[in-house]
């Protein structure tokens, strides 16, 4: 995969990037870990699959103010782009 794990950029290789996947990250405050897994876009619970629990994650956070850098809210999940390097 080559590069540090300290520059901060994951990326897809082995030829897996495509027009539906992205690698999608979950902040767990509660156990202090960052879950990141190769998943479809919208895949918010990284279960592989885009669903109803999807779609439930997304309207509860459906219209709330940015968070600022002094706030203590964290966004519970995003899906990142695919880069092209």
């Amino acid at each position: 995969m080559g590069g540090a794990w300290t520059d901060g950029k994951f990326q897809i290789g082995g030829g897996r990037a495509d027009a539906y996947h992205g690698l999608g990250w979950i902040d767990d405050t509660g156990s202090s870990q960052v879950w990141v897994a190769y998943t479809y876009y919208g895949d918010a619970t990284l279960n592989g699959k885009v669903d109803a629990t999807d779609l439930a994650k997304v309207l509860a956070n459906y219209n709330q103010p940015l968070l600022s850098p002094a706030s203590t809210r964290r966004p519970t999940v995003w899906t990142a782009r695919r880069s092209r390097c």
